[in-house]
């Protein structure tokens, strides 16, 4: 059946119970979205950030192109390296190149998999 006739059959206290259900549910959703976002800023805050990858830059056409990108596999948290440079994922020894640690070079695919789109106030860096 096509959407079309699924809706003429629909009577209008119908549409108005499913509307509700519909209400119901996204107001579920909003509520696992606020949980989701006060769960990873509250593991972005306390991560030690030791287990981080890095892609490089990715040329777009000859005037523009992607920035490095590092992210903490731990807790998901990301940032670009270029402008002012990495400030939470930084290697924290990188100051010195006889202790440096080294950070694994992986795909854009792979840091974009690892990352969570949550950026909790005071540690955004985009």
């Amino acid at each position: 059946m096509r959407g079309e006739e699924l809706m003429a059959k629909i009577s209008a206290r119908d549409a108005h119970k499913k509307r509700r259900a519909i209400n119901n549910l996204k107001a579920k959703i909003d509520i696992l979205k606020a949980r989701f976002n006060e769960e990873v800023t509250q593991l972005q805050r306390v991560c030690p950030h030791e287990n981080v990858i890095e892609c490089d830059y990715q040329p777009m056409n000859p005037d523009s192109a992607l920035p490095p990108k590092r992210v903490c596999r731990d807790c998901g948290i990301s940032e670009d390296g270029w402008g002012s440079g990495y400030k939470i994922l930084r290697n924290k020894r990188e100051h010195d190149l006889k202790l440096r640690l080294h950070i694994p070079m992986v795909s854009r695919e792979i840091v974009y998999e690892e990352r969570i789109m949550i950026h909790p106030e005071g540690l955004e860096t985009e």
